[in-house]
């Protein structure tokens, strides 16, 4: 659903504010739609603030990171603090 919706917009913002649950695969589908994204040369932003259900997945799948991957520019990882 994700790479569906983002085939039809060039942005796409996922609000995760009212998720009450994720486990290792949901983010990375979230993962996989960044990279999507910036291949497609389409921007993809998502919306964690506050959700702590998020930050403790992302902390205990060991995702959390200092820098994102390398093809995330301008500090739009996720894991490494991008985002909302």
């Amino acid at each position: 659903m994700l790479l569906e919706a983002l085939d039809a917009a060039e942005t796409l913002l996922l609000d995760l504010e009212k998720v009450t649950e994720i486990d290792l695969i949901g983010l990375q589908f979230i993962c996989s739609t960044h990279r999507s994204a910036i291949a497609g040369k389409k921007h993809f932003s998502v919306m964690k603030a506050g959700n702590t259900i998020i930050e403790e997945a992302m902390v205990g799948t060991g995702l959390v990171r200092l820098t994102g991957c390398l093809q995330a520019a301008g500090n739009t990882c996720i894991w490494a603090g991008g985002g909302e």
